[in-house]
This record gives C-alpha cells, sequence and structure tokens, in this order.
C-alpha cells in the first residue's frame, strides 16, 4: 500500500518539476519538444494516475488497517507535500506581482487544488474507518470530512483527528 501513495506524494513535487521544465531550455526541449501543451498534458496525466492510487489506498487502507494506524497514514501522505506546497505558494505569490505572469499563478493555484483533493480522499476513507469503529461522533466524521479539502485546514484536521484517535484507543 506504500507504494500506491508515491503518485499522490509526488504530485504537487511534479508540479515543480513542470514549471522547472518550462523555465530550462534544455530539458523541454528534449523531453516535450518544446510544447508546454505536452508538459501539462503529462502533468494531467500523473494526476489521473494519482487519483487511481488515492482510491485505492482508501480502499485498501480501510480494509486492511485498524484506525489509528489509517489515521497516521493519512496525516503523513499529507505532511509530506508540505515543502512542496510552501514553494509552490512563494512561487505563485512572485508571479502574481505582475499581469504576464499571472497565468502560472492560476495554474499552480489549480494544480494545488487537485493535489488537495488528492490527499483529501485517502483522509475521507480514514474518518469513515474511524466512525465505523465508534472512535468518531458522526457531527466529527462529517466536519472533519469536509476539512479534507480546505487548504491548510485538511493538515490541522489530520493531525488532530490522529491525536484523538490516539488519545482514545490508548486511553
Amino acid at each position: 500500500m506504500k507504494w500506491l501513495c508515491i503518485p499522490v506524494i509526488l504530485f504537487p513535487y511534479s508540479v515543480l518539476g513542470m514549471l522547472y521544465c518550462l523555465f530550462s531550455g534544455t530539458l523541454m526541449e528534449s523531453v516535450f519538444q518544446n510544447n508546454g501543451f505536452l508538459c501539462i498534458l503529462a502533468l494531467l496525466a500523473w494526476a489521473l494516475i494519482g487519483f487511481a492510487c488515492a482510491f485505492l489506498v482508501g480502499i485498501r487502507g480501510a480494509r486492511t488497517l485498524d484506525c489509528l494506524r489509517f489515521a497516521r497514514f493519512a496525516m503523513i501522505l499529507k505532511l509530506a507535500q508540505i515543502p512542496a506546497y510552501c514553494i509552490i505558494f512563494v512561487l505563485a505569490a512572485l508571479f502574481s506581482l505582475t499581469i504576464f505572469t499571472i497565468g502560472f499563478t492560476i495554474a499552480l493555484a489549480f494544480f494545488d487544488g487537485i493535489a488537495i483533493l488528492m490527499t483529501g480522499i485517502p483522509g475521507v476513507f480514514s474518518i469513515r474507518k474511524s466512525y465505523q469503529s465508534g472512535v468518531l461522533l458522526r457531527s466529527d466524521c462529517l466536519i472533519h470530512s469536509l476539512l479534507q479539502f480546505v487548504f491548510c485546514a485538511d493538515v490541522v484536521s489530520s493531525i488532530y483527528l490522529y491525536r484523538k484517535i490516539k488519545r482514545t484507543s490508548t486511553g
């Protein structure tokens, strides 16, 4: 199951790789024949693979892991992407300074949204597993399921849930 997380974890880093390709002449020429659309198409294909892997991780985790291990797994999945989000945020802020690069800001926001959706899927499966195990209340399940798809709140929510589930299962 750990191998299935690789496309999900690496997606925001591949967005940074796409930016590097766009701004480096030799890599863009040798890999994508100077066609930016091929670069974006490759990123979208990687996103589809990531979504498929996110659903598989959610399904397999719900079947094979207990709720504490699954919550820890979902939390680590989100924490692994924080460096990429920070770099993307700084780059998007820099790109928004001029009208000529505002398209990059919009593209970065779009691909960040895709990454948040990707990591939210295993998070929701983890919350559902905890609810079915009787660890979470229905109201907690609903609120935290929505928070899994909100930027920054998803990380805070997953950390909170892991600590709550750990406290409930050990105490």
